[in-house]
C-alpha cells in the first residue's frame, strides 16, 4: 500500500517496485523504458502515497527545491522520507532515494541494476539532505499541513 500515513512518511508496498529494472524512467504511473531511475521511483512513490496530490519533477534537484517538502534533519529520519544526494563540491544532488529505516534506502542506483536497498553508509563523504513530502515535519500526529 502507497499511502501517507499520519505522521506524513510514506507507507509503501515495496513488493510493487523492487527488483524493478533500472533502465531510466518512471513517472506517476509507474515504470516506464522498462523501469525507474532514482527521480521516477521517487516521484512515482509520492504521487502514490499522497493520492495524485503531490506530483514532483523528474530530477533531483528540484525535487529537493519543491516546497512542499519540508527539511528533516538526519537525526530525525523515518521511514518513507526521501534523501538527496550531493557529491562535494557539485552543487545539485545527483541522487535520490526512499528512507526504509535502519540505515537502509530504497533506490534505483544505476542503468541496468534494479531497485534494491542499500546502507546509507554507501555515500560516505556525499552531503545528505532530507525531505519530508504530504505533512510538516513537525506537525503532531494526523494533522496535515495546509497550504
Amino acid at each position: 500500500c502507497l499511502q501517507l500515513v499520519e505522521d506524513g512518511r510514506l507507507d509503501l508496498d515495496v513488493d510493487q517496485v523492487e527488483n524493478v529494472d533500472n533502465r531510466g524512467g518512471g513517472d506517476a504511473d509507474g515504470p516506464t523504458g522498462s523501469g525507474f531511475d532514482c527521480s521516477g521511483l521517487t516521484l512515482y512513490a509520492v504521487y502514490q502515497a499522497s493520492g495524485g496530490r503531490i506530483r514532483l519533477p523528474h530530477y533531483t534537484q528540484a525535487q529537493q527545491d519543491d516546497p512542499r517538502g519540508q527539511p528533516v534533519p538526519l537525526d530525525e529520519l523515518r521511514p518513507g522520507d526521501l534523501i538527496y544526494f550531493t557529491a562535494p563540491g557539485d552543487a545539485d544532488s545527483h541522487h535520490v532515494g526512499i528512507y526504509a529505516g535502519d540505515g537502509q534506502l530504497l533506490h534505483a542506483p544505476q542503468t541496468g541494476d534494479v531497485v534494491k536497498y542499500s546502507p546509507l553508509t554507501a555515500w560516505s563523504g556525499e552531503r545528505l539532505d532530507a525531505r519530508r513530502f504530504g505533512q510538516s515535519a513537525t506537525a503532531p500526529p494526523g494533522q496535515e499541513r495546509r497550504p
